[in-house]
């Protein structure tokens, strides 16, 4: 079995996902398989289908896998990098949930708050301005002074045609953070037309840092 299993991986990594997902299969359904080899096998299966970009098949193994003792943490893993691939945010907060029960740790604030700025951006898309700005405080809860954050409420600010308020953030994030200026130069110059000698009074300011 674990010869099989090899060269079933080593099929996936030479490209060949035809013959890895065939031989996994084959070893799924093997009627001499114990529970802890079909799971082996389920897991290189679900391997196989996410190298294949087949996500639905993948999450369904993975699924199955979640409560595994040996492969659950790393099938909540893959079932993360699933919702990064397919965009779905708010599976990928609740998923980091049961990740750090299962493996405390496991998820970095970081990458959290990264979930819930990015279902921030979508429920400003949607124009739900409140939903967003709950959901940036969300993310601050997770990781204060994140980069993004700031310049999402900025966004938030600018749509509501709070153009001072937007400028004032966007000038002290530049200060403290000169880095990002690529994303700030243009938010800046997007409010010229609302409100010009504070925005050139910005720039001013920036140049100094």
């Amino acid at each position: 079995m674990e010869t099989q299993l090899a060269l079933g991986t080593l099929f996936r990594r030479r490209g060949e996902m035809d013959r890895a997902i065939r031989l996994h299969q084959d070893l799924v359904g093997r009627p001499s398989s114990t529970g802890e080899q079909r799971e082996a096998a389920s897991f290189a299966l679900a391997e196989d289908y996410l190298s294949a970009g087949l996500f639905d098949r993948a999450e369904d193994l993975f699924v199955q896998l979640r409560t595994s003792r040996v492969h659950g943490v790393e099938a909540l893993r893959r079932l993360l990098r699933i919702c990064e691939v397919t965009t779905d945010w708010e599976r990928a907060v609740d998923l980091c949930a049961e990740l750090n029960r299962a493996a405390p740790g496991g998820i970095s604030s970081g990458q959290l708050a990264h979930y819930y700025c990015e279902l921030a951006e979508e429920a400003r898309g949607k124009k739900v301005p409140e939903v967003a700005s709950q959901l940036l405080e969300q993310a601050e809860v997770c990781e204060s002074g994140k980069v993004r954050t700031a310049l999402i409420r900025a966004d938030l600010d600018m749509d509501a045609g709070r153009s001072a308020e937007a400028i004032s953030a966007l000038i002290h994030l530049g200060t403290a953070q000169p880095a990002v200026l690529g994303e700030i130069l243009p938010r800046l110059l997007a409010l010229v037309s609302k409100d010009r000698a504070r925005v050139i009074g910005a720039l001013r300011q920036l140049a100094r840092t």
